[in-house]
């Protein structure tokens, strides 16, 4: 796989688990990035924004934690 190039977060489709944006300290934070993104979408699983983030469909995947069982091996 080529490396991503880098993006603008203004141009920047992002995805995130919208439940973090009901949180009080993190979702001040999460929703000023959604706000200036030019979009959010929530997929429900973290391993299909991963993959999206790798084969560019999404510039980002937001968490602030992810289960020890969603992980990537090489």
């Amino acid at each position: 796989m080529k490396p991503l190039n880098d993006s603008n977060l203004r141009q920047s489709i992002i995805g995130i688990n919208p439940n973090w944006l009901t949180k009080p300290v993190l979702g001040e934070i999460f929703k000023d990035v959604v706000n200036i993104s030019r979009s959010a979408r929530a997929y429900g699983s973290a391993a299909l924004e991963i993959v999206s983030v790798a084969t560019g469909n999404l510039e980002a995947y937001m968490t602030p934690r992810l289960q020890p069982w969603i992980l990537l091996e090489d």
